[in-house]
């Protein structure tokens, strides 16, 4: 049994089980998969491992985490190939990973945003980065927190808008970073206004 190449001395196995369930959050998992090949490799054996002659996954293990250890994973031996493949057991290869799948939760969908395929729901949900806002609620947020017309619509012009059937959408970090306002401030004040998408 190999050590934790992060806790010298600790079975691999119950490092990345202690990291991932109780004290690394998204961000750091991630780091921590990025340092090199064996340290992402071990961890994708502790999401996905055989037992009894079957394939067990551990479920809640963040999108965001398989992703990247999928990706940095690419190259490993192929007797881990078949374990890479059951980070994503839901999908049929590669191919439906990479066209069909939504980049904040996972799901199946059909629906491409600015070429990045993101299903409604992650647009409609403001704790995600994934959310967008219509061209008319972002001109009245941005007018509830004090900015005048004049200076609302050179920003609106500089956002980079999306056609979508809920109407001309953008993401709320496009229109936070062109408008140099936090996005706590302006999620905080579309709360309050009540305002539409």
């Amino acid at each position: 049994m190999s050590e934790c190449p992060c806790m010298p001395g600790m079975p691999f196995e119950l490092a990345y089980e202690l990291l991932l369930s109780h004290w690394l959050n998204k961000r750091d998992a991630v780091a921590l998969a990025s340092t090199s090949k064996t340290v992402a490799t071990q961890m994708m054996q502790s999401c996905v491992w055989f037992r009894k002659g079957k394939l067990r996954y551990r479920i809640r293990v963040p999108w965001v985490i398989r992703i990247n250890l999928w990706l940095r994973t690419a190259t490993c031996e192929p007797h881990d190939q078949v374990l890479r493949r059951g980070l994503f057991h839901t999908l049929n290869g590669a191919a439906m990973l990479k066209t069909r799948t939504c980049r904040a939760c996972g799901c199946h969908t059909q629906r491409k945003v600015h070429g990045v395929t993101l299903c409604e729901g992650c647009t409609r949900e403001p704790r995600k980065r994934s959310f967008m806002i219509s061209r008319v609620a972002c001109q009245l947020v941005l007018m509830h927190m004090g900015y005048t017309a004049r200076e609302v619509l050179p920003w609106m012009a500089r956002v980079r808008w999306a056609h979508t059937r809920d109407g001309t959408m953008a993401f709320v970090t496009d229109v936070c970073r062109v408008t140099s306002v936090s996005g706590r401030r302006f999620l905080l004040c579309h709360r309050r206004i009540g305002s539409p998408r």
